[in-house]
């Protein structure tokens, strides 16, 4: 009924934030780890929860969520009507068993991916370090400072391997690091090539375009792969520097270079500054096969949740309520597979593997779904999501196929929305706009009724913090959200300059926030 409804709304707002262990039936149920079944609230004694009562809830079940006899939380099922929940027992706690399975497969995503973060971040730095390190030594060679002593004694000490070799690429001198490194001493390499520690991974045209620049007498840079003494892989971040106009002499007793005027200006020497990367690397591929592994358990029991309440809506003894909600379990697993696989789309952007093919998306009913999934939070905001045209009439539009791919596209608009609505203030409207680009925009040979760019705006009243407009699109920027993680206008900025999209944002205290996208040309469906 209509005062049903109303009841349960208020319910929804009134419903307490925390229930204590044993208090009310989802608090019993926690405390005993086992499910509760009321058949009538209004005289059973365990239930102290008067909210329930009032929003005229009859019959109601609390399900525990346990991940090996860890409680994660409570699943609770509430009618208005006089319902035996006792008696599908074991389906319910077979729905509470799936669900317990994905959320403790997203917990243990979200932990895996924030210790090879920090793992990733602490190769990142150390590499970092060693860098600058490998930069002031290579200023040093390259200066042929007269303080030979400090460059030596530097050189010994740095934790990056040194290697100095004459024209002919064999080997003068190698620091103790290297020695550590690959497990070979100064005597055992002094006369031979690096070629010793060649470990067949790269072929020969590249140490050939490594040779060609060193003999032009520029710096080359690059990662190898060695292999130690012992036969195990390294890889290694090298730069490898010429030396002009001066010749390398060895001073017996104390066997230090000595350094002898040469005003030829010829390459007498190489010296090569290199830095351990096998953590870096190794953490690379942690993170690659975390990502492929996660991708792979997660999609088999979202195949259950997807699967299972498809056979449940064969069911004719299920009313309508029922069929909403089993359509909203398909819906959500649905969303968590494509997630996935934009999960993976954005990691191959970012490390480069990603190849775009073209394809075609309708615009209009990829922001009607981006509208629809924002439903939620506009309702609790009370904000209202507009959908209009300027400059080209709306049917056109609702028959346009735009070039671009449909869950990227998707994706893009869907982050941009939400960040509108949230941005916006209460009681308020988001409008989207979807027009033609100016002339002024593109040349006048591109600009026809139906061969053009388009561009959709997304207004709201709110306007972007001035600490972060400066860097809105950037990746884990994020201010005064609680629950923000900073990554959806990074990844729909990275998505849409992935399909040649350009995409801005314009703000201020007094006109609110523009979020603009412009989009490659188009041509509606004949």
């Amino acid at each position: 009924s209509v005062k049903q409804s109303d009841n349960i709304l208020m319910f929804g707002k009134q419903q307490k934030d925390i229930l204590c262990v044993g208090e009310c039936l989802c608090g019993i149920a926690a405390q005993d780890k086992n499910p509760v079944f009321a058949l009538n609230l209004n005289t059973d004694q365990r239930c102290t929860n008067s909210e329930c009562k009032m929003a005229g809830i009859h019959s109601y079940a609390a399900i525990p969520l346990m991940n090996r006899d860890r409680l994660i939380g409570i699943v609770g099922i509430g009618s208005c009507d006089k319902r035996d929940f006792s008696v599908q027992s074991k389906f319910l706690q077979s729905l509470a068993s799936i669900i317990t399975i994905s959320i403790a497969n997203i917990m243990l995503h979200n932990q895996i991916v924030i210790h090879t973060e920090q793992l990733m971040n602490q190769a990142v730095y150390n590499a970092a370090q060693l860098r600058r390190h490998a930069d002031q030594l290579e200023s040093i060679v390259e200066q042929r400072t007269v303080e030979l002593r400090k460059f030596f004694n530097a050189v010994e000490s740095s934790p990056a391997s040194i290697v100095i070799t004459d024209i002919k690429g064999n080997i003068e001198y190698a620091n103790p690091f290297f020695t550590e490194l690959t497990g070979y001493t100064p005597d055992e390499v002094k006369g031979e090539n690096p070629r010793i520690l060649k470990s067949g991974i790269h072929p020969k045209e590249f140490y050939q375009q490594m040779w060609n620049t060193l003999l032009a007498g520029e710096i080359w840079r690059g990662e190898i792969c060695n292999r130690k003494k012992n036969g195990e892989l390294y890889w290694e971040n090298v730069a490898i520097s010429p030396l002009r106009g001066s010749k390398s002499a060895k001073d017996d007793k104390d066997k230090k270079p000595v350094q002898e005027e040469d005003n030829s200006g010829r390459i007498i020497n190489f010296v090569g500054v290199k830095e351990d990367i096998t953590e870096r690397k190794n953490a690379q591929r942690i993170r690659e096969d975390v990502d492929r592994i996660l991708r792979h358990d997660l999609k088999s029991p979202l195949s259950a949740i997807i699967g299972f309440p498809q056979m449940m809506m064969d069911n004719d003894n299920l009313t309508d309520s029922q069929k909403k909600y089993l359509k909203y379990i398909m819906d959500s697993g649905q969303n968590m597979l494509d997630l996935i696989d934009l999960s993976l789309t954005i990691y191959q952007i970012e490390t480069g593997k990603y190849k775009y093919t073209p394809s075609c998306f309708n615009l209009l009913k990829t922001l009607e779904q981006c509208v629809y999934s924002s439903s939620s939070i506009c309702k609790s905001k009370d904000i209202n999501i507009a959908i209009s045209t300027s400059g080209i009439d709306m049917i056109k539009v609702e028959t346009a196929e735009l070039n671009g791919d449909r869950l990227l596209a998707f994706s893009i608009f869907s982050n941009l929305i939400k960040n509108a609505v949230e941005a916006s203030p209460c009681n308020e409207s988001v409008d989207i706009v979807i027009e033609p680009v100016p002339v002024s925009y593109q040349s006048i040979a591109l600009y026809t009724q139906f061969n053009s760019s388009i561009r959709v705006t997304i207004h709201n009243k709110g306007a972007v913090p001035s600490q972060i407009r400066e860097r809105f699109f950037d990746k884990y920027i994020t201010y005064s959200k609680p629950n923000g993680t900073g990554l959806g206008t990074y990844s729909a900025k990275l998505l849409a300059q992935s399909q040649g999209w350009q995409i801005e944002m314009k703000t201020s205290e007094e006109f609110g926030t523009y979020l603009i996208v412009t989009i490659a040309p188009f041509k509606p469906v004949q």
